[in-house]
């Protein structure tokens, strides 16, 4: 099974949800837990990120680029867990990272951390490029209430052994029963494995980094309804 850690804001700490398919435990996280589940995510998603086109063609290739990369990583945890839900394996083996649009930000947060992300990621010179890939992606995103996956990883030394699967399986499971369609972005080499895993393409961007756009299959949805 899973866990899903989710920003309650009323409350001072941060919310720990173990789940099963009957029922849910919740348990408060305090600021060393806090930093623990920060300090993985960024961990897990060091190597990634390092390696994505995506990433490359935003961040600048200088002398500060893996500083870059980790207040970019910073940006994403801080996004997720304030907008979205954070999703580990049972074993701390695999995390997700994943959007839900009615959990948006309030605007101070919002312009406190895009500044965060323009400043100490991207850099100046790259905002108008950042802004229009963002346009493009933007356009072609549902404007209905969805689950956006945002990213999956599994620890290296552990991949090839399924546990990613089993993990998307179980977010699979969640939103279906949430009632919420599941969507997603990712580029060519990580097509078939989500095709694999019940996902179909509805559009692409065809303009280098090429990404693809993602749903799950209604006859996916159907089965995980059994």
């Amino acid at each position: 099974m899973g866990a899903l850690v989710n920003d309650l804001m009323k409350f001072p700490y941060f919310c720990f949800c173990k789940f099963n398919a009957i029922s849910y435990h919740l348990f408060f996280y305090q600021d060393t837990k806090y930093n623990k589940l920060r300090q993985f995510i960024f961990n897990l998603t060091l190597d990634l990120l390092t390696r994505m086109l995506g990433v490359n063609y935003l961040i600048p290739q200088d002398k500060n680029r893996q500083i870059r990369i980790n207040n970019l990583i910073d940006y994403c945890f801080e996004v997720a867990i304030r907008s979205g839900e954070i999703y580990l394996s049972d074993d701390n083996k695999a995390a997700a990272l994943l959007l839900n649009p009615e959990f948006s930000l309030n605007l101070f947060s919002k312009v406190k951390l895009d500044i965060i992300l323009i400043l100490k990621a991207l850099g100046v010179k790259n905002i108008f490029k950042a802004l229009r890939r963002d346009a493009l992606l933007k356009r072609k995103r549902p404007k209905k209430d969805i689950s956006y996956l945002w990213f999956i990883g599994v620890v290296p030394q552990y991949q090839g052994q399924g546990i990613g699967k089993i993990l998307l399986n179980e977010i699979i499971d969640y939103a279906v029963k949430s009632s919420k369609p599941l969507y997603l972005e990712c580029s060519p080499e990580n097509l078939k494995w989500y095709k694999k895993m019940g996902f179909e393409i509805y559009d692409e961007l065809a303009e280098p980094p090429f990404q693809y756009f993602m749903r799950l299959k209604q006859s996916t949805e159907q089965f995980y309804c059994r």
